[in-house]
């Protein structure tokens, strides 16, 4: 098992808050649909992540998705664990843009009582596709639900080399791959001083401050308790403001992602 996953998602420009009407406008309606690198955006203009971090859901959880989350989960993963959302912008850099942490991954998706077509500012509707209109409407592959307490957005995109910061190779066609506490700790400490070197004011996707509480959460928190082997309990009740729904959480997944499409760490 492992507690700690990094994982590939759309790149985004407004912090994974909803909605991204310039990312749709600039690469979807302006014919650079492949240049993000994700099939499903290529053939609808969205991505169901751009709501990772999205506050309307609920006041205690972020919903999320990571592909293939819909069709496939990892095995491996620990439930109560650490999610690491990186994001590669159409010039091809890699950048971290958000944690997960206390992250479980049901195996049926979690009911967040909203449309996502209801979520869109009404100003952006004239001009979305029918084929964009019709699958936010109609689907919801949200199987991640992480505590806010210790998960946040970064407060700006963050570069960061793969290899040396993560320990990891290129990931290439994969979607994820595990890395050990030690350098998810070594991590995280960067992220606070990356984080705590940013001036208190400036056009940033969430606040300085709310980011370093909520990263020192996981490092001074959630960290221990993963190394002393205490996970969340299965049955856990999930409650927002739409839905109480009681979730279980087996330990194993009796679905693999193909080797194929998962690239181990040098270090997991």
């Amino acid at each position: 098992m492992s507690e700690v996953i990094v994982w590939k998602v759309l790149w985004s420009s407004n912090g994974y808050r909803g909605w991204d009407d310039r990312v749709y406008r600039e690469f979807f309606l302006g014919g650079r649909a492949g240049g993000l690198g994700f099939k499903f955006f290529a053939e609808y203009g969205f991505g169901f992540e751009w709501w990772n971090f999205y506050e309307g859901f609920s006041d205690d959880f972020y919903f999320g998705y990571a592909p293939p989350v819909h069709a496939m989960r990892p095995r491996k993963f620990r439930s109560g664990g650490l999610v690491f959302f990186i994001s590669r912008s159409a010039i091809g850099n890699w950048y971290v843009v958000g944690v997960y942490g206390d992250c479980v991954i049901s195996d049926e998706p979690f009911d967040v009582g909203l449309n996502l077509w209801d979520t869109v500012d009404e100003k952006y509707k004239g001009h979305i596709l029918d084929v964009t209109r019709r699958e936010l409407m109609s689907s919801n592959p949200f199987y991640l639900r992480a505590s806010k307490k210790c998960s946040t957005v970064m407060p700006i995109p963050f570069g960061i080399d793969l290899q040396q910061d993560l320990g990891v190779k290129p990931l290439r066609q994969a979607f994820f791959t595990y890395i050990d506490l030690d350098r998810a700790e070594s991590f995280l400490y960067k992220l606070i001083g990356r984080v705590d070197s940013l001036s208190d004011v400036g056009d940033y996707w969430c606040s300085v401050d709310d980011c370093l509480r909520r990263l020192r959460f996981l490092l001074e928190e959630v960290i221990p308790r993963l190394r002393r082997g205490q996970v969340r309990p299965t049955g856990l009740t999930v409650e927002h403001p739409h839905v109480v729904k009681v979730v279980e959480y087996p330990q194993e997944r009796v679905v693999e992602i193909p080797e194929s499409l998962v690239e181990k760490s040098d270090c997991s």
